[in-house]
């Protein structure tokens, strides 16, 4: 993607300066560039804020920009585009300090809501508190450090104030495999794994969305009939394998994120 190649207010480095426009433009088409243009030199915050008071995406906009260049003047179609874009840069850019869960589901799922687009593995109409998210992530983590039979009852409640997020469910099938309950850990193997792929980006990031997707797939398929149980892990090993992740993030070890 191009949307911070001109740089943003988030992010300092710029693959190209405003005077390459038309070099960007061949690369990528009229359109794509418009675009990233006005992702790169809009004031994001103060749009996002206003929207949100809002509540709609009105026909017409003028938007700052952060350069304190004259206001841009938006269309309803231009706004929805640029809302999708920022959806993805915050879904993709936004976790804690380790790369473990950070509120974004909220806000994206606000957004999406009101751009219209639709994921239909989330639902007609899904949507999810800021506090919900952040209780979420707090019966995560204690589920992390708990042995199986406590754990699933804790990625139980994960799961009922934040369904969109993909982990609570598999790593509570593997509790369910763990005590003995393959069907349960099949739902939440398939569950899991079309929440992956409707997000195309891991909610704890600690681990990559290929490895979220290989346990996932490895649950499946062994509560399905068709693995083998040593092949699976444990919710005791998988703690401790997104503990060790945040160790070495916290070392500098793997890159941080942050906004852009």
């Amino acid at each position: 993607m191009v949307h911070s190649v001109y740089s943003t207010s988030f992010f300092g480095y710029a693959l190209f300066s405003l005077r390459e426009r038309e070099k960007v433009r061949r690369l990528v088409g009229r359109e794509s560039e418009a675009l990233a243009y006005l992702f790169c030199v809009l004031d994001r915050a103060s749009l996002c804020s206003r929207i949100f008071k809002l509540g709609r995406i009105p026909d017409r906009l003028s938007v700052a920009r952060h350069d304190g260049g004259r206001p841009i003047r938006l269309s309803r179609a231009a706004l929805k585009k640029l809302l999708l874009v920022e959806c993805a840069n915050t879904a993709e850019q936004t976790s804690a300090e380790d790369g473990g869960p950070a509120p974004w589901m909220s806000n994206v799922l606000f957004w999406l809501r009101l751009t219209e687009f639709k994921m239909p593995a989330l639902g007609s109409s899904p949507a999810i508190s800021n506090h919900a998210e952040q209780t979420a992530i707090a019966v995560y983590s204690a589920a992390l450090h708990s042995p199986a039979d406590r754990a699933i009852a804790e990625l139980s409640r994960v799961a009922a104030l934040n369904p969109f997020a993909a982990e609570p469910r598999i790593l509570r099938g593997l509790c369910a495999l763990e005590l003995g309950d393959p069907s349960q850990a099949l739902l939440d193997a398939v569950r899991g794994q079309a929440l992956l792929t409707a997000w195309a980006i891991p909610w704890d990031k600690r681990l990559s969305l290929a490895t979220w997707c290989e346990i996932s797939s490895g649950l499946s398929s062994h509560a399905g009939g068709g693995g083998r149980l040593s092949n699976i892990p444990t919710i005791a090993s998988m703690g401790n394998l997104i503990l060790a992740a945040s160790r070495d993030a916290i070392r500098g070890q793997s890159p941080k994120q942050g906004l852009r």
